[in-house]
């Protein structure tokens, strides 16, 4: 039961942060929900405030969680280890990013051609364009920059290393992404690719001791997904040549963070 009270602070920040907003607008008197129209009028509003609501909500999650985590979680893991990333860690940890996204591109595209995903394609999508906020700098700082850590201190840094004090480690990696894949139930397939990225980062947190490369590869992960929306590469994309270079990239990618994580030694303890 303690490896889930970080994800239980965090349901019932953002039902607090929900009812606060609600009371504020209705006090205002920008709505009076009591009537079934005054209803639309707040699920729209809420709607046109979930970047406001997203921030304050993971900027709480953040202040909550993080001193207990610098407290008790990192003493036992990340600062018992020698395991600084440096700027070789970070730039391995953006790679993985990369190379996920790629992977979970390029399993969708494979899966679609064989079996034909359109409705759970357009499920997805539909439930994608509820995140987005419409402006592409607060879509990157909310989801590249604030809930990644966010997400990754909660996760990584509070549930998985919770689980691994209760059972083994490979144990606590498959759990972990199950319990990230929960969380992100927008659509089947957003709960299937959280998964396998989940485990990558709870595995790659594993090796390196470190809460940046978890953190690092979500960013990146999130922030290829904008890279990929660019007029001029998917122009690219559309092209036999451009598919051809996309694909053998994501190969090159998925290989190097598999051998890389498989070939990686936990770093040694610091000697007290």
């Amino acid at each position: 039961m303690r490896c889930m009270m970080p994800i239980i602070a965090y349901f019932g920040i953002n039902i607090l942060v929900s009812v606060f907003f609600a009371v504020y607008m209705y006090r205002s008197g920008s709505l009076s929900p009591s009537s079934y129209g005054d209803m639309q009028a707040v699920e729209e509003m809420v709607y046109s405030h979930s970047f406001e609501l997203s921030m304050i909500t993971l900027l709480l999650v953040i202040a909550v969680l993080l001193p207990g985590f610098l407290k008790d979680e990192r003493k036992k893991y990340d600062a018992a280890y020698e395991s600084s990333l440096g700027i070789r860690g970070l730039l391995t940890a953006a790679l993985f990013g990369i190379g996920s996204y790629m992977a979970v591109d390029i399993i969708i595209v494979i899966l679609d051609g064989v079996f034909g995903l359109g409705e759970i394609l357009s499920s997805h999508d539909e439930a994608i364009d509820l995140i987005y906020s419409g402006s592409l700098m607060k879509d990157i700082l909310l989801l590249c920059i604030v809930t990644p850590f966010a997400e990754e201190l909660m996760m990584r840094g509070k549930v998985f290393n919770r689980l691994r004090q209760m059972i083994a480690e490979k144990d606590a990696v498959m759990l972990s992404a199950v319990i990230f894949a929960c969380l992100h139930m927008g659509s089947l397939l957003q709960m299937a690719y959280t998964f396998l990225l989940g485990y990558l980062m709870s595995y790659a947190y594993m090796k390196y001791e470190n809460i940046l490369m978890p953190v690092v590869i979500h960013a990146v992960f999130n922030l290829t997904n904008f890279i990929s929306e660019i007029p001029g590469l998917t122009e690219l994309m559309n092209t036999r040549q451009g598919m051809l270079i996309y694909y053998f990239t994501g190969v090159i990618l998925i290989s190097f963070t598999v051998r890389t994580l498989r070939n990686r030694e936990k770093p040694p303890l610091k000697e007290a």
